[in-house]
């Protein structure tokens, strides 16, 4: 974190020592450089020099050069760093292997009233390297192997008991956060490639009914909600074979269920059409088929709908033309869909012009703020599109052409100025987190710049979404985000009850997708869990 003294440790030692310099540059390649310290006398495995950052207003790639000088020859070495004077204090954190997909889950899991930030592994690396650094990548093999679950406090310490294993052989997907137990305390739920869903409580300790096995992989992020109107949530889970299975919160099968959904699907959305208080399931399947059951896993009427194309992207569910009444947005691989509660397609959808998704769930949220809700996206061929109820693209989001074409969206009012701002992660040349304002202008000094592994499945983490939450409780938002090997958390100047308005993959931390029906969209939601 710049802003400070870094202390920079190391070696510059030989028998004919003349000098050793230490240098910082601007970039992966500097062109010009900046002295931080020089000495005579040499230095082995302990501080080489304090390199006083507080004016280093720029954050990114920074090049530090260590050049050592013998009577007779020389030497020197270089490495990459990344500076940011707006990281909070005690991040990024690095894990071993690669983050999951999707999303960061953070809330209060032991009831303290502090945040926990909780990570899972998807991947190992790939034996490919840090394109800021060419420093080859640990791990080796490719592959899910004895992936890890980690819970950090918010000053980015491990709590005891973590992190997890679950089970052997696995990949995990982004986790979901709920009490399912009712205990007071979240539980934290996640889905594996094994076919399981595993239930953890904040100590580390295995919910008891779990984990449930299904067969088939699990690549979409569990959700959470009551089905059955008893009070008691419900977690719904689909599997790479189509299926759909919802389970109690003690772990046992609920009525109905499992259901087929007709191919494999991403994550579930959970939302109350009818208005009964028991949430509906919706699933959208690379057939091509959405499906809606009601919580006893009978069919909804009007549903499901099919369309010529494939859904690899969870839907969403609010109440775009503000009529009190929800409606279901979907992406397939070459349009956007929004349906009324009864299976018929919303006027003015789908657009003119093919936009597709080859993964990103869309994000909900009032933009312009006429107390109307826009649907933000990315599409399989990079660019951000944003439209109204309508199907009209919002002005200033024409021909936005940012390569995102995996990140899940977020919004919130990150500057306090009163309009929301559109988040989203690219990763071509460089990993970059981009924050749009409303009008789809770049807020000033953003991108930020971080990381990035070649890999020889570069998509893989293209996916990640960002989180808005107050991590350390002063009342203003971080912004968090699991990428590659690094968790980072960014302080921001917006107000932690008023800034959220989809705060992170999925709407919330139970990963439902709905921005439930409200009287004025114009008014900022308390969505960020404090």
């Amino acid at each position: 974190r710049a802003g400070g003294l870094i202390p920079l440790s190391g070696t510059a030692y030989r028998e004919d020592l003349v000098r050793y310099s230490l240098d910082f540059g601007l970039g992966v390649a500097p062109q010009e450089w900046t002295p931080i310290f020089s000495s005579t006398v040499g230095v082995i495995s302990d501080t080489l020099a304090l390199w006083d950052t507080s004016e280093l207003t720029q954050g990114g790639v920074y090049t530090l050069r260590l050049i050592v000088e013998g009577q007779d020859y020389g030497g020197e070495d270089r490495v990459a760093v990344i500076l940011d004077p707006l990281y909070h204090a005690g991040w990024p954190r690095t894990i071993a292997n690669r983050l999951s997909n999707e999303s960061l889950a953070i809330g209060d899991l032991n009831g303290d009233g502090k945040m926990e930030v909780v990570a899972a592994e998807g991947m190992r690396n790939c034996g490919g390297a840090l394109a800021t650094t060419d420093e080859p990548s640990e791990g080796g093999r490719c592959g899910a192997y004895g992936m890890l679950l980690y819970v950090w406090d918010a000053q980015g310490e491990l709590l005891p008991g973590w992190p997890r294993m679950p089970g052997s052989d696995n990949r995990l997907t982004s986790p979901a956060l709920a009490d399912l137990d009712e205990d007071g305390h979240l539980e934290i739920i996640v889905g594996s490639i094994d076919g399981s869903v595993y239930v953890y409580r904040y100590d580390g300790r295995e919910l008891p009914g779990w984990p449930r096995k299904i067969g088939g992989a699990i690549y979409g992020t569990p959700a959470c909600a009551d089905l059955d109107g008893d009070g008691h949530l419900e977690v719904v889970a689909c599997n790479a074979e189509g299926r759909v299975y919802a389970w109690h919160g003690n772990g046992s099968l609920v009525s109905g269920w499992p259901q087929d959904a007709g191919g494999a699907s991403d994550a579930p959305l959970l939302a109350d059409l009818d208005g009964d208080r028991k949430a509906e399931v919706i699933v959208a399947s690379a057939s091509g088929r959405v499906s809606v059951w009601r919580g006893n896993g009978l069919p909804y009427p009007g549903w499901p709908v099919e369309i010529q194309g494939s859904f690899f992207a969870a839907p969403v569910a609010g109440d775009l033309d503000h009529d009190g009444s929800l409606e279901v947005v979907a992406l397939s691989d070459h349009a956007a869909y929004v349906w009324r509660a009864s299976g018929k397609l919303l006027a003015g959808w789908p657009p003119a012009g093919a936009y597709g998704s080859s993964g990103s769930s869309p994000a909900l949220a009032d933009l312009d703020r006429d107390g109307k809700l826009e649907i933000i996206a990315t599409g399989k061929d990079g660019g951000i599109r944003v439209w109204d109820y309508r199907g009209k693209v919002l002005a200033g989001w024409e021909g936005n052409d940012l390569p995102v074409s995996l990140s899940s969206p977020i919004v919130g009012d990150v500057d306090a100025d009163g309009w929301p701002e559109v988040i989203v992660v690219s990763g071509d040349t460089y990993r970059e987190i981009h924050i749009l304002n409303h009008d789809g202008s770049p807020l000033e000094g953003w991108p930020r710049r971080i990381p990035r592994r070649e890999t020889p499945y570069p998509c893989w983490d293209r996916r990640t979404s960002g989180t808005l939450v107050d991590l350390d409780g002063d009342g203003k938002l971080e912004l968090g985000l699991g990428v590659e090997n690094y968790v980072y958390f960014w302080d921001m100047e917006g107000i932690a009850h008023e800034g959220t308005l989809w705060p992170t993959f999925h709407g919330n931390m139970q990963r439902t997708g709905v921005l439930p029906p409200q009287s004025d969209f114009r008014q900022y939601w308390p969505l960020v869990l404090r």
